[in-house]
């Protein structure tokens, strides 16, 4: 693995961590919204 495989192996990681984080962000919402309709 050349040197700029490892960086864009980096940033993938980086962007995939961000969006799981995201997801749980946005979930987390939904279920407080739909928890304070009840």
């Amino acid at each position: 693995m050349d040197y700029s495989e490892g960086v864009k192996a980096k940033l993938v990681i980086k962007l995939a961590q961000k969006l799981q984080y995201l997801l749980i962000l946005f979930f987390l919402r939904e279920e407080m919204r739909t928890f304070s309709q009840n």
